[in-house]
């Protein structure tokens, strides 16, 4: 790993490092305009006291108060740019860091991945030739789906650490057929799961960002409702507009929901939450919302994109996901009132 890719800011983490530059310089300013401020009101109250002399022409003291003034407004203006200078070069540390942790974990991710595929694909051909009724076969299925997924962790965080890379490739992306495109991809998996898979899109609303990063997220929101609602239920994916030209993307299932304890850490990394009215020793496929990086992902990708994830409880019963997107402005077709 060379110096310079190392010290290369990303698109991820410059709003990062420019906000942190930012408060730096505006508190560097904010000190230099009291200071400024201080000795003009110094020199006010001593150019107030003073009388004039028989014969001493008017204005003087006018001239030197107006003078400070302005001396003080350049001053300020100065010691703006003196501290968003000084800003960039106190917070390069941590650019440099955050460039080298994006650095390791691809590197890590990209080099876990082969040894990972060639055991999970040793692991189905175990599968395949042990008979059913062997008394392994529950150990060796147990280890399949364990690699697989481990292999979808390693895929994730290959993911978080290319997230908002390069911001310059987004582009319009039509939300409408994204779900379309989602649903269609998940619809077999929730039949598998005796679940009914509902769409609702009401609108054609186009947001700008990567397509790819999007549907990640969305199939990550229903891939979650899928995995924690119960046979039987239904899951809504739908796409509102929303007032500002917002684009609201939305995952709902009427399953058990989850505890109002664990929703402020759901989006932490490898955090796991219970449903409703669960206790800790619970072991049923509903009773733990699994570990990985699925909300925690959503969340990033969200943000990369100027929008929010908000998640919490569904009215009636379950769980609600939300990315609430800043719209492009643009309409593939009128929007109903």
């Amino acid at each position: 790993m060379n110096g310079a890719s190392a010290t290369t800011v990303t698109g991820a983490d410059r709003p990062l490092v420019r906000s942190v530059a930012r408060r730096v310089a505006v508190q560097v300013a904010v000190s230099c305009a009291i200071a400024v401020i201080f000795v003009a009101a110094v020199v006010f109250l001593l150019t107030g006291f003073h009388h004039h002399r028989p014969g001493e022409p008017p204005g003087d003291d006018n001239f030197v108060f107006d003078a400070v003034l302005i001396a003080g407004a350049v001053g300020i203006v100065i010691a703006g740019i003196i501290g968003w200078v000084a800003a960039l070069r106190a917070v390069r540390p941590l650019s440099d860091a955050l460039a080298l942790q994006r650095r390791f974990v691809a590197d890590a991710s990209h080099e876990l991945r082969t040894p990972l595929t060639i055991l999970h694909t040793r692991a189905q051909v175990l599968d395949y030739k042990v008979a059913v009724d062997d008394p392994a076969k529950p150990l060796i299925r147990q280890l399949l789906n364990d690699s697989r997924v481990l292999g979808e962790v390693i895929d994730q965080l290959l993911l978080s650490a290319q997230i908002g890379n390069d911001p310059s490739r987004a582009e319009p992306v039509d939300v409408g057929a994204l779900v379309d495109d989602v649903v269609s991809s998940m619809s077999m998996l929730a039949e598998q799961s005796r679940l009914s898979m509902v769409r609702q899109v009401d609108a054609r609303p186009v947001v700008a960002g990567s397509p790819v990063s999007l549907r990640r997220a969305l199939l990550a929101l229903v891939d979650n409702a899928i995995s924690h609602t119960p046979a039987g239920g239904t899951i809504w994916v739908s796409v509102t507009p929303e007032r500002g030209s917002q684009v609201r993307l939305r995952v709902a299932d009427n399953g058990p929901g989850a505890d109002p304890r664990d929703l402020p850490r759901l989006t932490e990394r490898f955090a796991q939450g219970r449903p409703v009215g669960s206790e800790p020793g619970d072991t049923d496929r509903t009773a733990k919302r699994r570990f990985g990086l699925g909300l925690s992902l959503v969340r990033e990708i969200a943000h990369s994109h100027g929008g929010v994830l908000e998640i919490g409880d569904r009215p009636g019963g379950g769980f609600a996901a939300s990315i609430l997107l800043p719209g492009s402005g643009r309409k593939l077709q009128a929007i109903p009132h």
